[in-house]
């Protein structure tokens, strides 16, 4: 799918989204995209590890194409943050292995492998 297919996909999104702000994205403003599927937590170590997944993930929707994006997996698309956090990100590298949720570490050469 071209460009044109993932803009046409994002608008629509948009005006279906649009009049819910409690959804787990919330697109309803124009200039910010609010993510509201974190729970609240008193644990410093989940904190940080959900700070560096937005701030990874901020990275990654910036450096790759809709079309790279589509076609990782979910194993490859934790790599891929992990590999775009900014320092620190250790806590969200254990916090993902601890459940299951990403590899130990990050397998060489994801990044380049998806073409980022």
């Amino acid at each position: 799918m071209g460009n044109d297919g993932w803009i046409e996909t994002a608008r629509l999104v948009h005006r279906t989204a649009r009049h819910d702000r409690y959804q787990a994205v919330n697109i309803q403003n124009e200039a910010t995209i609010e993510l509201r599927m974190f729970r609240g937590t008193l644990r410093p170590e989940t904190l940080f590890a959900t700070f560096a997944l937005v701030a990874g993930m901020c990275a990654v929707v910036r450096e790759l194409t809709p079309g790279q994006l589509d076609r990782l997996t979910w194993y490859a698309l934790c790599d891929v943050i992990l590999e775009r956090c900014p320092e620190g990100a250790g806590e969200l590298a254990a916090y993902l292995a601890d459940r299951g949720l990403a590899n130990a570490a990050p397998s060489p050469g994801t990044a380049t492998a998806m073409g980022a």
